[in-house]
Parts: C-alpha cells; structure tokens; sequence
C-alpha cells in the first residue's frame, strides 16, 4: 500500500481507500487544477512499472488492470482524526 500511496500523493491526488488490492484516489478535489487528468494517468502509469518491477508472486507473474473515471463529482470536506480530507460523491 505504501507504494500505491507514494506515487498517488507525488501526482498531487489522494487515496479515498484500499479494498482488497485495489485501491481508489482521487485527482483534482477538493480544488481542480488543469493538469490533473494527466497527473492521475501518470500515476498509474508508475504503479504499473512498479508492479511490473516485482516481477512474480509465488510464481505468479504480477499484473495490474487499472481504470479511470473522469467528471463532476460533489466533494465536502470532513474531518478524521483531526485530519481534514476530501469526501467524495459521483454526480
């Protein structure tokens, strides 16, 4: 998780949450800024040479299928152990 988590914050994005091996971040909220679509893509883009890095699993090659979603969302901002972070909503 550390990695994924590096490389999306390096990007300017945060991560929303982990469930299993995936992992959801966010770009661009609460402000958006002209070049986070491509910040997000290049993210992945380092996690996936990362993974690739690894190499195997067990003896498993290790893969990585990924996916981005880009429009409006609602955000409001909430605060967690005196952290305040982007809570996110699809529109």
């Amino acid at each position: 998780y550390e990695v994924t988590t590096r490389r999306v914050e390096l990007h300017g994005g945060f991560v929303i949450q982990f469930a299993g091996d995936a992992i959801f971040a966010a770009f661009a909220a609460p402000w958006a800024f002209e070049r986070d679509s491509e910040s997000a893509l290049q993210a992945l883009l380092e996690i996936r040479d990362d993974v690739r890095k690894q190499g195997t699993f067990e003896g498993h090659p290790l893969a990585i299928r990924a996916g981005a979603d880009f429009g409006p969302v609602n955000v409001r901002l909430t605060e967690t152990q005196g952290d305040p972070r982007p809570d996110l909503f699809g529109s």
